[in-house]
């Protein structure tokens, strides 16, 4: 995780606030809860697959 909060900070166009791994995972968090509803499946796979886009 840290190394894609590194990559995704070194993107930036602005640097306001700083990018952590508590930053992303309050997104991952917001992300589950907001599609919560859409939540299906017997294994970890078929969960995240029911609230994730194809790769």
């Amino acid at each position: 995780m840290s190394r894609r909060g590194a990559l995704t900070a070194s993107n930036r166009t602005t640097r306001a606030e700083p990018i952590t791994d508590n930053t992303l995972l309050r997104i991952a968090v917001d992300l589950l809860l907001d599609r919560g509803d859409q939540l299906a499946g017997n294994t970890e796979e078929e969960l995240q697959n029911s609230v994730t886009y194809p790769k």
